[in-house]
């Protein structure tokens, strides 16, 4: 699964117990984990993401 902001892809991958969001940026390579109990759905992932200025 992936969801793209700003240009950015993120490769999402699902854990039991949240979501490890990856990319690259530039040489550096850059991760995010998210709980399930602040996202418990891809969708509601993908607003978070598309809500926050931190990602």
């Amino acid at each position: 699964m992936t969801i793209e902001k700003n240009g950015t892809v993120y490769i999402v991958n699902e854990t039991p117990t949240g979501w490890t969001l990856t990319t690259s940026l530039g040489n550096v390579g850059v991760s995010f984990n998210i709980t399930k109990a602040d996202c418990p759905t891809f969708e509601t992932l993908k607003e978070f993401v598309a809500e926050s200025d931190a990602i």
